[in-house]
C-alpha cells in the first residue's frame, strides 16, 4: 500500500527575503519526507510480501541454524545443510549482467534474473529447495494477492518444461483458497494456489496430480527439491495458517547436516574442500618438457653468456710478483728498503718515476677495475677511458707518463714540483669520475 498525504499551505507571499527562505525550508522538507520516508519507492524484494527474510528470522527464532546469504565471500560446500534457492525468474537465457529499464523487466516477469548455467551449479554443489516464481511485482508493490498479479501460467510452464524435466505441468486450481493437511495435521494455506503435477517426483506435500513439495532427480543424477507455491516460506505465507509452523518442522529434515542458507544470489559462490592431492618427482619433471625445454636452454645460454664475459671482463686473480703478494707489512717493507738504497745512490728521479708509476697504476684500477694486462697496456687503457670524458686531460696524463721517463737531469726541486703536478692531474681524472676525495 502507498500512503500519500496533503498539506495545505498558506499561499501568502511573505515579504521580502524572508518570504523566499520560508517557501525554500517548506519545498527541502517536503523533499526529504517524500525520500526517506519512502512513500514512492518499492521495498526491495527480500523484505516484501515474496520475499525470505521473515524465515530466517523465523527459523533463528526457534533456534534453527539459518542465515540469508547476499555473495561476496566463498561458500564452503560442505558448511551448508541446505540451499533455499527462491527463483524471481521465468526465462533463465538472459546474462545478470543485461542492463534493462524497469519496465522491461517488469514486462518479463524477471525480478531477479539468473543464468541456467548458475541454477544448476548451485543444485549440485549443495541440497537444494528450489523455489518456483509466482507473483508479478504488483503484488509486493501493492501487498493485494490478487489472481490477476500472477505470472503467466505459460511462462512459469516453459520454466518446469525446460529447467525441472522430472516434474509435469503447473496446475492452478480455480479457488482462491486452497488447505493442504500434511501428516501431523497441520493445515497449510494458500492464496491463488500454484501445484505441479509430480510426474517423476516423490510428493511431500500433495499428490501427485498437486504437488506443493516433491523430492525430484535432475537430467544428471542430481537429487533436489522442489517447491511449487512460494507462500508457504515467504513473508507473507508465514502469516497464513499453520504454515510457519510446517516450515519449522519439514526444512530441518530436507537438511542433510549444516545450518540452513538462504540464497539470495544470482552468482556461484560455492567452493568444495578437496584433500591435497601428494605431489611426486613427475609433477616436476614437467617443468622441463617442451615448451619449458626451450626457457631453460634459454637460460642456459644467458648464464654461459654471462659467465664468459665476466671471465673476459674481469678474468680470475692475477698472478703478480712475490713482492706485491706479499703479506702489506712486507710489502711496505720493501718498498722502503728499495727507496733507501735509491736515495742512497742518488736515483732520485728513479725514486718519482716508480712513484708515479704506482700511483697511476692504482688510479687505472680504480677508474677501469684490474685487468691481465701489462703496466704500458693499462696507463694506455686509462688513457683511452679518460680521453671518452676530457680529451685535454688524457693529452696532460699522456704528457705526464712521458716526462716522467726523462727526469734524470732534474733538480730536487723540480722533482717536487713534477710530483705536485701529476697529483695535480691524478685528483682531477679521480673528480672527473665521481670518485670521493678521501679515496687513495
Amino acid at each position: 500500500m502507498t500512503l500519500r498525504e496533503a498539506t495545505s499551505v498558506d499561499q501568502g507571499r511573505p515579504p521580502g527575503r524572508l518570504g523566499a527562505a520560508v517557501v525554500a525550508i517548506v519545498l527541502l522538507t517536503a523533499v526529504a519526507l517524500l525520500y526517506f520516508g519512502d512513500f514512492t519507492r518499492a521495498k526491495p524484494v527480500d523484505q516484501s510480501a515474496i520475499g525470505l527474510e521473515g524465515l530466517s528470522v523465523w527459523l533463528n527464532h526457534n533456534d534453527i541454524d539459518a542465515r540469508l546469504f547476499y555473495g561476496g565471500e566463498g561458500l564452503d560446500a560442505d558448511d551448508v545443510g541446505l540451499r533455499v534457492l527462491p527463483l524471481y525468474d521465468v526465462n533463465l537465457g538472459f546474462d545478470p549482467d543485461d542492463q534493462r529499464t524497469q519496465a522491461e523487466q517488469e514486462a518479463a516477469d524477471n525480478l531477479r534474473e539468473m543464468t541456467e548455467d548458475v541454477l544448476w551449479s548451485k543444485i549440485r554443489s549443495v541440497p537444494t529447495l528450489v523455489i518456483l516464481p509466482k507473483w508479478r511485482w504488483q503484488m509486493p508493490e501493492i501487498g493485494v494477492a490478487d489472481r490477476a498479479f500472477l505470472i503467466d501460467q505459460g511462462g512459469i510452464n516453459a520454466l518446469v518444461n525446460r529447467q525441472f524435466t522430472a516434474a509435469g505441468r503447473v496446475q492452478r486450481p480455480w479457488e482462491s483458497r486452497a488447505v493442504l493437511e500434511n501428516a501431523e495435521g497441520s493445515e497449510i494455506v494458500l492464496h491463488q494456489p500454484q501445484f505441479v503435477e509430480a510426474g517423476s517426483c516423490d510428493p511431500v506435500f500433495g499428490d501427485r496430480d498437486r504437488m506443493l513439495l516433491g523430492r525430484c532427480l535432475g537430467d544428471r543424477g542430481t537429487t533436489y527439491w522442489l517447491l511449487s507455491d512460494p507462500d508457504l516460506l515467504d513473508n507473507h505465507g508465514l502469516t497464513q495458517g499453520d504454515n510457519a509452523g510446517v516450515a519449522l518442522s519439514q526444512l530441518p529434515k530436507l537438511a542433510s547436516s549444516g545450518p540452513i542458507l538462504i540464497d539470495l544470489t544470482t552468482r556461484i559462490w560455492t567452493f568444495t574442500t578437496l584433500e591435497a592431492p601428494q605431489r611426486g618427482w613427475a609433477d616436476l619433471a614437467r617443468f622441463f618438457d617442451f615448451p619449458f625445454s626451450i626457457i631453460w636452454a634459454g637460460l642456459a645460454v644467458l648464464a654461459a653468456f654471462v659467465l664468459w664475459r665476466a671471465w673476459w671482463r674481469f678474468g680470475p686473480i692475477e698472478q703478480e710478483s712475490d713482492e706485491t703478494t706479499a703479506p702489506r707489512a712486507s710489502r711496505e717493507v720493501s718498498i722502503d728498503v728499495k727507496a733507501r738504497l735509491l736515495r742512497l745512490t742518488g736515483h732520485d728521479a728513479a725514486i718519482v718515476r716508480n712513484h708515479i708509476a704506482d700511483r697511476l697504476l692504482a688510479l687505472s684500477g680504480e677508474i677501469i677495475g684490474p685487468r691481465r694486462l701489462p703496466t704500458d697496456g693499462k696507463l694506455e687503457a686509462l688513457l683511452k677511458v679518460v680521453s671518452h670524458r676530457s680529451s685535454s686531460l688524457a693529452v696532460d696524463l699522456r704528457n705526464a707518463i712521458e716526462n716522467a721517463r726523462n727526469l734524470e737531469k732534474s733538480s730536487t726541486n723540480e722533482l717536487l714540483s713534477f710530483v705536485d703536478r701529476v697529483n695535480e692531474l691524478i685528483a682531477r681524472t679521480r673528480d672527473e669520475f665521481g670518485k670521493p676525495k678521501g679515496h687513495r
